[in-house]
């Protein structure tokens, strides 16, 4: 059965959604910062040559999220991202991307 998930808004502070989007010759990550009520706090891109592995990419997005959001007066901040890994190593539950080859090998 498909699983629909769509975006709602955070319950306070911000929202921060981060993608990759890779090929061999150039690799781009993007961030979008959401406010309460929907309105677009910020949006940024981030562009590297050649290839980056998706993790990494995505866990730079976050990184990157996370230094704009500090910015702004302190509140809640929720991240999104699609690749479990990456929030895996974020939160600590993986301490090296070694340990994140071995669980997705």
């Amino acid at each position: 059965m498909l699983e629909v998930h769509c975006w709602r808004l955070p319950v306070l502070g911000c929202k921060v959604n981060v993608d990759a989007a890779l090929n061999v010759s150039r690799s781009v990550v993007g961030i979008v910062a959401r406010n309460n009520t929907g309105s677009l706090s910020w949006a940024a891109a981030k562009f590297f040559k050649g290839y980056v592995n998706v993790e990494v990419a995505e866990v730079l997005a976050i990184l990157k999220g996370l230094q704009l959001t500090d910015s702004e007066p302190r509140c809640p901040v929720l991240v999104e991202s699609d690749a479990l890994n990456a929030i895996n190593l974020c939160r600590g539950l993986f301490s090296s991307r070694n340990e994140v080859d071995n669980d997705a090998g």
